[in-house]
């Protein structure tokens, strides 16, 4: 356990449609350190996603780099949703599309769990995002992907994490989303601050 002052909480966000997911192409593209403040006074950063190729699919035989074929990456204070990220990714082409959702569980290491929060840096996703580009590129199989973790306060069931991965066949796929889901848990500056039955709470994943 380690126990330490919170981490101040910004949520990085990205542009979104009418399905709440983010548009592909992209209309319009923000700038990474830009800033806003909301009726609250709370202060956000916003970076965006590449421009990625239309969602029916490309050309056999084209060349899409890696972060073409990152969909969506988003740091979020908002619900999850799977299916509009599964919706994002698939296209003619896939033959598999492979869903990871990180639900809030009851309990951690014998521990009754009552309620959690996860906080981010500002800048998140596009501190990871680089990572996840140059993963990509090493595995030219996976066609799509798209990454949402959440930040604020969850409930028990509640989707804090969401990966999903496109790929012509199977295999492919599965890799993806189990490498890419280690990837965005070891690297992602997010930190989870969880409360007990007992009453205790503690923070984890904080660098000390």
């Amino acid at each position: 356990m380690v126990r330490t002052s919170s981490p101040q909480f910004k949520p990085t966000e990205v542009q979104f449609n009418g399905d709440g997911i983010h548009p592909c192409p992209v209309e319009a593209q923000f700038k990474p350190t830009e800033t806003r403040s909301d009726s609250t006074g709370t202060r956000s950063s916003r970076t965006d996603a590449h421009p990625c190729p239309a969602a029916s699919g490309v050309a056999a035989g084209q060349i899409v780099t890696g972060s073409e074929r990152l969909r969506a990456l988003e740091v979020t204070a908002t619900a999850i949703d799977p299916a509009a990220l599964e919706r994002l990714c698939q296209s003619s082409r896939s033959g598999a599309v492979v869903t990871f959702q990180g639900v809030v569980r009851d309990h951690d290491d014998g521990h009754a769990v009552s309620w959690l929060r996860y906080e981010a840096h500002p800048a998140a996703a596009a501190i990871v995002r680089p990572q996840i580009v140059d993963w990509l590129e090493a595995h030219p199989a996976v066609e799509s992907v798209a990454i949402v973790h959440r930040v604020g306060d969850l409930r028990i069931g509640d989707l804090a994490c969401v990966v999903v991965a496109a790929s012509a066949h199977r295999a492919a796929a599965f890799t993806a989303c189990a490498e890419l889901v280690d990837l965005v848990k070891a690297e992602l500056p997010v930190w989870k601050h969880q409360g007990l039955a007992d009453g205790s709470a503690y923070w984890v994943g904080v660098p000390t």
